[in-house]
């Protein structure tokens, strides 16, 4: 792999964007199907642009 700033920004950015969004599921979604459904959906949705951004899957 040869990564260079843009790509660690971007890393940094998306986990930074995930981690966010997983606050706020945990900190407004009562326990629950709900919260299991918005965690495993943002899980989902970090993966598909993960592999976006690495190999342009879409």
């Amino acid at each position: 792999m040869n990564w260079g700033i843009e790509d660690v920004a971007a890393a940094l950015l998306l986990l930074s964007i995930a981690a966010v969004g997983l606050w706020c599921v945990f900190s407004l979604v009562p326990p629950g199907v709900m919260r299991v459904l918005s965690v495993v959906a943002m899980i989902v949705a970090v993966a598909a642009v993960w592999a976006h951004l690495a190999v342009g899957i879409f």
